[in-house]
This record gives C-alpha cells, sequence and structure tokens, in this order.
C-alpha cells in the first residue's frame, strides 16, 4: 500500500479484503475521516500494524482478520469511536489493557488466536454485547466477565481446554446466548435458563454425564453438539478410531513386494475421508535375515 493513501483525506470507507498486504503505511493515521477499515488478508503473511492506526478517531469498525498479528499497538485505545473489531485468526497472546478505553464498542471478535486471559480493563466496557473468544487457549473464564452486563452473546465455543465458567454467567440479564462446543465444561449455571432473554446454550454432550437434566432444565433452549470434533480429537487417537490399516507380503520370482494401505474415514464430517497406498519391492537375495530396512517418508 503506497503512503500516498495518507492524501485521501476525505476517505470514509476503505476495504482490502483477502488482500496480500504486509505492511500498513504509518501514513494511514492522516485519514482522519475513515468509519471503516477493512484489511483481512488472503492467509499465510503477516500484517505489521503501526501505532499511527491510533490516529483513526472517526473509525467504527476495524476488521483485522486473518492478518497474523501477534501486537496490538497500545494506541488501538484511542480508537474511542469505534463499535466492532474484528481480530479472527491472529496470532495474539496478549490484548492490550488500553483495550479498556473503547468504551463505545459493541462487538469484539476473538475467535481464533492464542489467548489464555483477558486484561482486566476490557470488563469494564459496558457497552460490549457480542464478546466471542472461541478458539483460544482458556482453561478458566475470568468472572469479571459478569461485569459486562449488556452482554448478549458469549462465545467460548473451541476453548478445548476450558472447564470452568463462573457461576455470576447466569445473572447476565441480557444474555441470548451461550456457545460452550468443544470445550471441557461439565457444569452450566442452572439459572441461565430463566433468564427472559436467554435463547441458546451450545454444549457437548461427549463431557455431560447426565445430559437429562440439562435437558430438563433448558428444554428447547439447549443445543446439543454432537459434532465436537475438536473437543474429541484431544481426547482419542481418532487415526485409530476411524483408521483401518492393512499389510500384505507376497513373493514372485526372484522379488519380495509389501504392499500398505491405510484408509480414513470419519463419518458425517466432509472431507475427512482419504486412503493411501504404498507398495515397496526388492530382491528376495538382498535381505538378510535380521536387518532393518529403513525406508525414508
Amino acid at each position: 500500500l503506497p503512503s500516498e493513501i495518507g492524501n485521501l483525506k476525505n476517505l470514509r470507507f476503505l476495504d482490502f479484503e483477502s488482500s496480500k498486504m504486509h505492511v500498513l503505511p504509518p501514513e494511514i493515521g492522516k485519514l482522519n475521516k475513515l468509519e471503516e477499515l477493512i484489511i483481512s488478508a488472503d492467509w499465510g503473511q503477516t500484517l505489521s500494524v503501526p501505532k499511527e492506526i491510533g490516529q483513526l478517531i472517526k473509525i467504527k469498525k476495524l476488521d483485522l482478520t486473518r492478518c497474523n498479528i501477534k501486537i496490538l499497538p497500545d494506541e488501538i485505545g484511542n480508537l474511542t469511536s469505534l463499535e466492532e473489531l474484528s481480530l479472527w485468526d491472529d496470532k495474539l497472546h496478549t490484548l492490550p489493557g488500553t483495550i479498556g478505553q473503547l468504551q463505545k464498542i459493541k462487538t469484539l471478535y476473538l475467535n481464533g488466536n492464542e489467548l489464555q486471559n483477558l486484561p482486566s480493563q476490557l470488563f469494564t466496557i459496558k457497552s460490549l454485547k457480542i464478546l466471542d473468544l472461541g478458539g483460544n487457549k482458556f482453561s478458566v473464564l475470568d468472572s469479571n466477565v459478569c461485569n459486562l452486563i449488556n452482554l448478549e452473546e458469549l462465545d467460548l465455543g473451541g476453548n478445548t481446554e476450558l472447564t470452568l465458567i463462573p457461576g455470576c454467567v447466569g445473572s447476565l440479564k441480557k444474555l441470548e446466548k451461550l456457545n460452550l462446543a468443544n470445550t471441557m465444561v461439565m457444569h452450566v449455571p442452572e439459572n441461565l435458563a430463566a433468564l427472559d432473554n436467554f435463547k441458546e446454550l451450545k454444549i457437548c454432550g461427549t463431557v455431560i454425564t447426565d445430559r437429562s437434566k440439562l435437558d430438563s432444565v433448558f428444554k428447547k433452549k439447549i443445543t446439543w453438539e454432537w459434532g465436537c470434533r475438536d473437543l474429541e480429537s484431544t481426547l482419542e487417537d481418532f487415526h485409530k478410531k476411524y483408521g483401518t490399516e492393512t499389510t500384505k507380503l507376497d513373493l514372485k520370482g526372484d522379488t519380495i513386494s509389501m504392499k500398505y494401505e491405510y484408509s480414513y474415514n470419519e463419518p458425517n464430517v466432509i472431507d475427512e475421508e482419504y486412503s493411501v497406498s504404498t507398495t515397496i519391492k526388492c530382491l528376495r537375495d538382498s535381505l538378510v535375515t535380521g536387518h532393518i530396512f529403513k525406508i525414508p517418508n
């Protein structure tokens, strides 16, 4: 992206969806009328985000999806008009505490990062309605999440190490949806079901021992996610469960052949079926009893 982008003083919307951009020039900060910036990457490349991004004081939507961002500059906290921030499938291990300054933000997508905890400042954002923390590394959810009193959707799906959510989640009166699919959470606050606005709980049937109890409490509000593949793959060796292998030796004349076949077929999962067949041949006279032949790849 050329530095001259900064000359477009009246630009309000800028969309580089599926781009191959590696560097966002500092001059981007000169676009002080910009309201939307979308730079979702075309997978693979890493985008460097300059601190000057904090000068976009009128921006309402910022989408940095799949940009492999490892560090978010502290200046992100200067975007006080921001209402939606998307950081899907990046490489973030931490968030800057300044994110708590985004007091107008309503939607925060953090799915598919490496987060294990959140800065305490984030829990001061009373405007937040949608918080997507799916596909991260959380093992416990901070009880301060209950300070987000206007939260309507909380997505924790895909945190395969998550075992516990705080009971106070059941006191979030505006909560409508809670996603616990592909987590190890076995206990859900039952008072969630009594909330006037609550509509849907997604959870894995794999880890719940007494499903009938949850069924009786949540009734039609519960969705049993039987396809909790991410979670199941951590508990069980899929290649042994769904794979079969055969080996056959054959002698023809002076040639010994070994045929190895492996097939994998995971039911009810699209594109999870394949087979491999390998045949190795050698002269019988070249084999010595007790000798081990190493075959690369």
